[in-house]
Formats: structure tokens, sequence, C-alpha cells
């Protein structure tokens, strides 16, 4: 009766640990299945500002949100490109089509096309602070291959919104600094950044079930050998 109940208990808590790996990946693929997909087809308007907003490679996001005439994207994934949990534009009289964005520990670039002389302001999450002088050396425009500095038809503010004036063409806007980015695992959930962890100490539990189950085994087995070695 013991050995049953032993042996109960360790085909339950087997059972438990297979449950919760399976739990974990359902979990992992419904929040996938939630990201909303857009090709360069789609565009993003902004009819009061006579705006709108497209990207030149396929994508994804999280969340998409119009407010105060500017665009919000939770999330985002450009084929091709870094992800940004955080990515906000609006453009005013004039169309813009998101071509790249880029990071690494010391250099974030974002790159479009704009058409018609308006207004483009983005935000990528990265603070610029009050600068030294009222200036902000670490940040870059660059339209069509020009240089310009801070000042010259472009603006910052201290949350990191960059608006660009003017500006028709291929733009580059560039910020130099250490962000102290971990190889883009940022955007992974916890079990993709530990799934390695994870996967490792429920195995090992997983082996010291199946040990102990097997050692209970033959304990329980040795008095029964010894008693027909006995009738023999």
């Amino acid at each position: 009766m013991e050995l049953k109940r032993n042996q109960g208990s360790f085909v339950i808590s087997a059972a438990s640990l297979v449950i919760a790996l399976i739990v974990i990946q359902i979990c992992i693929t419904a929040k996938a299945q939630t990201n909303t997909s857009f090709t360069p087809a789609d565009w993003f308007d902004i009819p009061s500002t006579n705006g709108k907003i497209g990207f030149s490679e396929n994508g994804t996001y999280a969340k998409a949100t119009l407010t105060n005439d500017t665009w919000a994207f939770n999330d985002l994934k450009l084929n091709g490109s870094t992800p940004i949990e955080m990515f906000i534009a609006s453009a005013q009289s004039s169309s813009i089509i998101i071509t790249s964005y880029r990071a690494t520990n010391t250099t974030q670039m974002l790159r479009y096309i704009a058409e018609g002389q308006g207004r483009q302001t983005f935000n990528m999450g990265i603070p610029a602070e009050d600068g030294r002088w009222g200036l902000h050396p670490e940040w870059s425009v660059i339209v069509n291959n020009e240089w310009l500095g801070e000042g010259d038809r472009w603006s910052i503010t201290p949350d990191g919104n960059v608006t660009v004036t003017g500006a028709v063409g291929n733009v580059s806007i560039v910020h130099y600094g250490f962000l102290g980015l971990d190889d883009d695992s940022s955007d992974l959930t916890f079990y993709e950044q530990h799934s390695v962890a994870i996967i490792t100490i429920l195995s090992v539990a997983a082996t010291a079930i199946v040990a102990t189950l097997m050692m209970t085994r033959n304990k329980a087995a040795k008095p029964t050998e010894k008693a027909a070695t006995l009738l023999d």
C-alpha cells in the first residue's frame, strides 16, 4: 500500500511539471498571436493634420493608438530592424515612410522618407534631458546626406520628442549614447529570457522524481526476492 501511495504521488508530481510546461508554452503562443501585422500597403492616417505614416517593410505591433494627432505603437517590430518597445510618430501636411530603426549599445538611428514640406515629430523612448548650454550634441538629424545643426529645421524636447520641419526626401535621426542594451533581449518575455534555466530546473526535478520512483521500486522488490530465496 505504501508503494502504491508513493507511486501515485510521484505520478502526480511528474504530471504537474508537464502541465506547467504546457501552460507556459500556451501563454507565450497566445501573446504572440495578439500582435497585429501590417504591410507597406497599410497607412496610419492623421486626418486633422493631413498627415499619414507608413512602413517600408512588413511588421507587427501589440497596440497602435491615435491620440492628439499622434500615433503610438507598442512593441513595434519592423522586419530587418531592432524592435522598439514604444514608438511615437506624428506628421503634419506630409506623408512619411519609416524605413528602418537600428539600436546598438552606442548608436540609435531612425530612418524615414518624407513627402510634403510639412512637420514630423518622433519619440523613440530616449529622453534628451536639458542638454548642455541648451544644446544636445548627442543628437543629429541628416536630410539627404546633409547634416543639420540643432535649431536648423529641427528641435528636441527634454522628453525626447524630435521635430523635423520642411524636410523632403531621406531623413535620419541619430542618437549617440549608451543605452545598456543587452543583445536586444529586452523585448522578450520573462520565460523567453530565462527559458534555458526554467527548462533545466524542471528537467532536473523530473529526473529526480523518476530516480526516486525507481529507488522506491527497487527497495520494495528486495524483500520479495529474499522471501523467494528462502522458500527455495
